[in-house]
């Protein structure tokens, strides 16, 4: 990523400061008997969050760099409001803020990786893993640091209010970064609507992203649990697995960077989630209680391809013109379906853990076949208009 120097900083930059904020942010409010207030805080920043395809055709129209600087401030406001978990409605206006400034700032950057990749369509796994990677140790660092910094500062209020202060200061380090691209990523087209042309596909698009987001909050918020329960393991033991588990999954990342994802990443991606598939309705239906460390490593790794391996066919699949259109809808279904798919989770688990591992792979089974449909259509629109553009510049000669 060396090459790409700008971008990593940033990313490194927005992930650690977003990871500070979260980490604190939960704690602070339990502090302050305020959990109700932050679940309301989250949602609001999920629904907020849902409608940024909203500006994806606004987004369309502005130079990295000036989208960067506009949506930054907005999202260093939420973050600053977090210091404040009462009156309720407080944490409702900081998670609509965040969730707004995030969604357009994280549609902002794929769109900038987008544009990279046009550039350098030869190294677009390497580019996408890199940024799972420096998310994952943006993240961990977070956790580690953030805790440390509690112990050593004491869990005093002004401990935790100078922590929730400092994490915007941080994400402030943004606007010193050199060398943003100034040019506008997609160039005017006579599309005036904040939906792509195709709307049959864009709603099957909305549609199968609500379950890729209910397939990332079934499982993955609640493996420390299932650890402890159907494991039966300590706490401590526990802890040391989930560390574990965040190593795999950025070791993992490095295997995803191979050329040939990019060659056909549909069916990676189909062999990914009939992997999956197969995995937890094996583990569903039989009894593993004394092995359920081995499927939850194995979903470490695939649900680290499942996640790159998507963003490589979303790239490639959707057409340039309406590019930011697909992702914005993309990235606003998934929030959707992600605040859906915690509550889901947690029933599905107190019900029945079989159940909830056999609906993950459901899921996964009619996502893969789905994002596959939708791969082979776009291909082969791609191929004609590639086709077309080819005749009409053989005609002109």
């Amino acid at each position: 990523m060396y090459k790409f120097k700008t971008l990593t900083i940033f990313l490194f930059t927005f992930y650690f400061s977003m990871g500070v904020s979260k980490y604190i942010q939960i704690l602070w409010f339990e502090k302050n008997d305020s959990v109700f207030n932050f679940s309301l805080s989250y949602s609001a920043m999920a629904v907020a969050g849902s409608f940024s395809f909203l500006l994806g055709k606004k987004v369309n129209q502005l130079s990295i760099k000036k989208g960067i600087f506009i949506f930054i401030p907005l999202y260093m406001a939420g973050m600053l409001l977090r210091i404040f978990p009462q009156p309720f409605f407080i944490p409702i206006i900081s998670g609509a803020v965040s969730g707004i400034g995030a969604a357009t700032v994280l549609l902002i950057t794929r769109t900038w990786i987008a544009a990279l990749i046009a550039d350098h369509p030869e190294i677009s796994s390497k580019l996408i893993s890199s940024k799972a990677i420096i998310s994952q140790i943006a993240m961990i660092s977070t956790t580690f640091l953030s805790g440390q910094a509690l112990y050593f500062l004491g869990e005093s209020s002004a401990s935790y209010i100078s922590l929730l202060i400092m994490a915007p200061i941080l994400l402030f380090g943004v606007f010193f970064i050199r060398d943003y691209p100034d040019d506008h990523i997609i160039k005017k087209t006579r599309n005036k609507t904040v939906l792509p042309s195709n709307k049959k596909i864009a709603i099957l698009v909305y549609t199968l992203g609500i379950l890729i987001g209910m397939n990332l909050g079934l499982v993955q918020p609640y493996l420390p649990i299932i650890l402890k329960e159907v494991g039966q393991f300590n706490i401590s033991f526990v802890s040391t697995l989930m560390t574990i588990v965040s190593v795999v999954q950025m070791l993992s990342s490095l295997f995803f960077r191979n050329k040939k994802m990019n060659q056909r990443p549909n069916i990676f991606f189909l062999i990914i989630e009939l992997v999956i598939f197969i995995i937890f309705t094996f583990t569903g239906v039989m009894d593993l209680r004394h092995m359920i460390i081995i499927p939850v490593f194995l979903f470490a790794i695939l649900i680290t391809g499942f996640q790159i391996v998507r963003e490589i066919m979303e790239y490639t699949m959707f057409p340039a013109e309406e590019l930011t259109l697909y992702l914005g809808i993309v990235q606003s279904s998934v929030l959707v379906g992600d605040s859906v798919g915690g509550p889901v989770g947690g029933y599905l688990y107190n019900l029945s853990i079989s159940m909830l591992f056999i609906v993950f792979a459901i899921l996964n089974l009619i996502i893969g076949i789905g994002y596959t449909i939708i791969y082979s259509i776009h291909s082969k629109y791609n191929k004609r208009i590639a086709l077309s553009q080819e005749i009409d510049h053989t005609l002109t000669k």
